[in-house]
This record gives structure tokens, sequence and C-alpha cells, in this order.
């Protein structure tokens, strides 16, 4: 089981949703800013600090006020961070990079996920 804390940014919320959708990048942006803002006026805490636990494909977030839990089933690694998914192309986590303290702490998170990383295109 892996463990992380950390905060997301509403930059790595935004850029989230835009990787997996298919309209133009700027039309994505414009779109999804808009409905994560409402997310986070209803959930405030996905902006504060977070406990990610990772087992298998299982993954924990606890928040603030609620805890979510769901099979990640998609791994996109992009500009330094990881971002998870579930079946539907929901965002489950932004995993940033720097979290990991050495290339073997990313390595087991890489092996405990068990799933293979896509890329995306600029």
């Amino acid at each position: 089981m892996i463990r992380l804390e950390y905060q997301t940014t509403m930059d790595e919320l935004i850029e989230m949703h835009v990787l997996v959708k298919g309209m133009s990048k700027c039309w994505r942006r414009f779109l999804i800013k808009g409905r994560i803002k409402r997310a986070v006026r209803t959930y405030p805490g996905l902006l504060k600090d977070k406990v990610v636990e990772i087992k298998g494909r299982r993954v924990t977030a606890y928040y603030e006020e609620r805890t979510l839990g769901i099979e990640a089933q998609r791994l996109i690694k992009f500009n330094d961070k990881y971002y998870l998914y579930d079946q539907y192309h929901q965002g489950i986590a932004v995993i940033p990079q720097y979290l990991f303290k050495s290339e073997e702490e990313e390595n087991l998170f890489l092996e405990e996920l068990d799933l293979p990383i896509e890329s995306v295109k600029e």
C-alpha cells in the first residue's frame, strides 16, 4: 500500500479533465473550468490537503469531509504528473511526480497500480 499526502491545485483539476475530453484544448478549458468551479464550491476539500492510499488498483482519497474509494482503470503521465481515471474516464487523482522521494518509490507506485502508462500529445 502506498500513502501520499498532498494538495491539488485548480489548474491540476482542470488539466485532469482536459486530457480526456474530445474538444479543442481552448474550448475544453473554457467549458470545464465552470464545472470544476461548481464542484469546488460543493466540495471545497478538493483543493485542501488530502491523503491518497493506493492498494492494487484501488485508490482511496481521504478528504476533510468525505472519503472516496474508486478502482483506477487508466493512468496518464503528462507534465511530470500522473492522472488516474476510472472506467468512465472520470478523474480520480492527480499525483505530482515530486511527491516521490526516489525513483524506487515511483517504481513501487507504478508496480502497485499495474496499469499501462498512456501518453498524451500536446
